[in-house]
């Protein structure tokens, strides 16, 4: 009994004994013995990362900043904005001095005894029916008809201004919109300064997208966007391969064999890996 114990501590014994790490192993009819390694080659992890989210600035701390550094054109416009509500406010003194006299005499006419109280003239105005007299008498209606048809009118005059300002402002806001867009594509274009240009707003006016207006007028954009975006596919079709691991069992033309696949190791394979390690520490790395 002690004897067969014994044998089980040579199993193999008469077996040839297996090849160190890193030493050739071959077939034994007349192929050229490959070198062995075991584990994923590299000190770097091969495995894909998460990239690293970029740390936001508040809205606030990028506004302070981009003041401080275009502090000149923020005091411009500034400026700008001050000098027109000026010349807007004289001209709203200008324009009331001359319809002051118009608007002693409608005072006086209907009795009021405040020439700048405007509404109280223009309702007085508007519900007067001698100013409807030519138009009654040009269509035939009596006074009260010809003011409900004006009536109409203006009614269907301010709902049509209405409208026509509502598509306006679609509009307006749909430029910005694909505007915001484009910015992230072309960080050079400003909306404002394409709008100096008469053949850009043409195109827009025509409905043509700010996108295609912007890249008719500047082609050589559109050709360094196209060839960026090539360079950016090749270079990530490049790192896409440089990342795949090799593949367990692959022979290499430099002859060496890489065994990186635990589940198809036979036992000689994990003795030759626990050998390779005990050699080189930190040499034997998995997926």
């Amino acid at each position: 009994m002690k004897i067969k114990m014994y044998l089980h501590l040579f199993d193999g014994a008469g077996a040839p004994a297996a090849a160190p790490a890193g030493e050739t192993a071959g077939d034994g009819a007349g192929e050229a013995p490959k070198k062995i390694v075991y584990g994923i080659q590299g000190t770097e992890d091969s495995s894909p990362k998460p990239p690293e989210e970029p740390v936001e600035e508040s809205r606030e701390s990028l506004y302070k900043k981009s003041r401080e550094e275009f502090k000149d054109l923020f005091q411009q416009e500034i400026d700008g904005i001050i000098n027109k509500r000026i010349k807007e406010t004289r001209g709203l003194s200008e324009s009331l001095e001359k319809v002051a006299p118009l608007m002693d005499m409608l005072s006086e006419k209907y009795g009021i005894k405040d020439s700048k109280d405007f509404d109280s003239i223009v309702n007085a105005y508007m519900n007067d029916p001698e100013q409807y007299r030519d138009i009654a008498e040009a269509e035939g209606l009596s006074l009260e008809q010809a003011k409900h048809m004006r009536e109409l009118e203006n009614f269907k005059r301010a709902q049509s201004e209405a409208q026509n300002r509502a598509n306006a402002d679609a509009t307006y806001q749909n430029w910005m919109r694909e505007a915001n867009e484009l910015a992230e594509v072309y960080p050079e274009f400003d909306i404002y300064e394409e709008s100096n240009n008469p053949q850009f707003t043409k195109l827009l006016q025509n409905g043509i997208p700010v996108k295609q207006a912007y890249e008719v007028l500047h082609p050589d954009a559109l050709t360094v966007r196209i060839s960026n975006e090539i360079s950016q596919k090749q270079a990530g079709n490049i790192a896409a391969r440089q990342k795949r691991p090799a593949e367990n069992g692959l022979a290499s033309k430099s002859g060496i064999e890489i065994r990186n696949d635990v589940s198809k190791f036979t036992a000689e394979d994990r003795r030759r890996a626990i050998r390779q390690s005990q050699q080189n520490p930190g040499s034997v790395r998995f997926s």
